[in-house]
């Protein structure tokens, strides 16, 4: 304590009265103490380090987990994708060849029609006959047009007319 000044006098009933200055001595050394209690030691550094270093690691142990799981995942989306692809190569292949398969199916029936119609005569321009059928009409007319020494007898199986144009089905007979 700080000597009594000579006009104060001590009753001893209490604590002294402290000057100014040894109050704002004690204020520092408190607060002095509160820093020295927060200062980082060694030890305290030290004990830092290897709590952060045990949580990063809790942390990369999960990072890994989720990695490895999307790893999984990405990897089976990928074989799904490989089987998806041959797949719509084998569908793309089996089109390709129905696609080939009905134009030869539509070339087929295209030259069978032909063949079909092959015997038939289309006659345009001869004004249908009022009177007799079309089939007799044809009879009489078609010796005259062929030579008449070749065809002996021409016979209509059957006749139509459409559109100003006559269709007829023939067989002919050779003399």
């Amino acid at each position: 304590m700080a000597p009594s000044s000579p006009g104060s006098e001590s009753t001893g009933e209490g604590p002294p009265e402290e000057t100014p200055q040894v109050e704002a001595l004690m204020q520092i050394r408190s607060e002095l103490e509160m820093i020295s209690g927060n200062m980082l030691t060694r030890e305290n550094m030290s004990m830092l380090i290897q709590e952060f270093r045990m949580a990063m690691r809790e942390k990369l142990a999960g990072l890994q987990s989720d990695l490895s799981a999307l790893d999984a995942r990405v990897e089976a989306a990928e074989v799904e994708v490989h089987i998806c692809q041959q797949s719509y190569r084998a569908t793309e292949m089996a089109e390709m060849r129905q696609c080939n398969m009905l134009l030869s199916l539509h070339r087929q029936v295209e030259d069978l029609e032909n063949r079909r119609r092959h015997p038939n005569i289309r006659v345009c321009g001869l004004s249908e006959p009022h009177i007799s059928p079309v089939a007799t009409t044809l009879e009489t007319q078609f010796p005259q047009i062929l030579c008449p020494a070749a065809v002996a007898e021409i016979k209509f199986d059957w006749a139509r007319t459409a559109d100003l144009e006559m269709f007829y089905a023939a067989s002919m007979t050779s003399g």
